[in-house]
């Protein structure tokens, strides 16, 4: 193995060795020798190095300490231990065992998980000075590909849009370099976020982002009344069918979705639909627009049996359903 120069170092080095050393201790039961794995190591010790340096050069909070960041930071030893198991996986591919060892990068993506709340794939591409900011929550899909210099923030998900196995093809997105992926914030599907975007918090991405483009939840007028409790994130129309949007948040479980018109005093309904409810969101469904019915900004009241109304108006994603309609 390369030796580090600098003292700071050592203790990433000492991280590594202690990962990697059931795993150097079984290649000798497969017939294969230390060496050869050792191209892998320095690998990925090199792209540790970098991702170490961008904490320290970027996150006020790091002291601008190397050795500070190693010790207390679960994300960044989430970064380590990712970078380990995907050289881990790499290297099983070139020999007659690949299964044995995708078997040992999954253990140490699944212990990473439990340590830190970050779940990284081993076989995700990420290139470097990669970054995750506090990043409890945090999930990276296996066919995501993530270019240099990006920054994930807390519960980033990075994932398909559903459970299928798509016939071999691509289901995560792709980063391009310098992305950065606010807090809670979701992006589905094999999409492309290019060059220099900015995805803020909250926001459902199953669109692709030309380079330097961003994408924020408009805020939203909320009007809550009679009690209750819930959290309104955005609302999504469905990327290829026009009847159909999606309503994202929190305790969304009982309340019952209309669209309305905000400036009228009565608020009558301007489309008609089925809706669906599954606690953290609210599918509609079959809707179309009452003849008659217009309103340049469309509203969303949720009422609740409890009594309980919110109104929301003036939010960019409803307005974008009415529209298709």
């Amino acid at each position: 193995m390369s030796k580090l120069e600098d003292d700071d170092l050592k203790g990433l080095h000492d991280y590594l060795r202690d990962r990697t050393a059931p795993f150097r201790l079984s290649l000798s039961g497969l017939g294969l020798a230390d060496a050869e794995f050792a191209p892998y190591y320095n690998t990925a010790l090199q792209l540790a190095i970098g991702d170490l340096d961008a904490m320290v050069s970027t996150d006020p909070a790091a002291r601008r300490s190397r050795s500070y960041v190693l010790a207390s930071y679960s994300t960044y030893r989430a970064v380590v231990d990712y970078r380990i198991g995907h050289q881990i996986l790499r290297f099983g591919r070139a020999t007659r065992h690949p299964e044995i060892f995708a078997a040992e990068a999954r253990r140490i993506s699944e212990d990473a998980k439990a340590r830190s709340g970050v779940e990284i794939h081993p076989a995700a591409r990420i290139g470097e000075r990669f970054k995750i900011d506090h990043g409890v929550g945090t999930v990276i899909g296996e066919d995501v590909r993530i270019g240099a210099r990006c920054t994930l923030m807390q519960s980033v998900v990075l994932g398909a849009r559903g459970t299928s196995v798509m016939d071999g093809k691509r289901r995560h997105p792709t980063l391009d370099d310098d992305v950065t992926v606010c807090a809670f914030a979701m992006i589905l599907g094999p999409i492309s976020i290019g060059r220099g975007c900015f995805v803020g918090p909250h926001v459902v991405l199953t669109q692709s982002l030309k380079d330097y483009e961003s994408a924020r939840v408009q805020s939203s007028t909320m009007i809550l009344s009679g009690g209750g409790s819930l959290a309104f994130y955005g609302i999504v129309p469905h990327p290829r069918l026009r009847r159909r949007c999606r309503i994202d948040g929190e305790d969304l479980q009982g309340w019952r979705p209309r669209i309305v018109d905000p400036h009228a005093e009565n608020f009558p309904d301007l489309v008609s639909f089925n809706y669906s409810v599954m606690g953290d969101r609210i599918l509609i469904s079959n809707a179309y627009r009452i003849p008659g019915r217009a309103a340049r900004k469309p509203g969303l009241m949720l009422t609740h049996p409890d009594g309980a109304a919110c109104r929301l108006i003036e939010h960019v994603g409803l307005t974008q359903f009415y529209e298709r309609l």
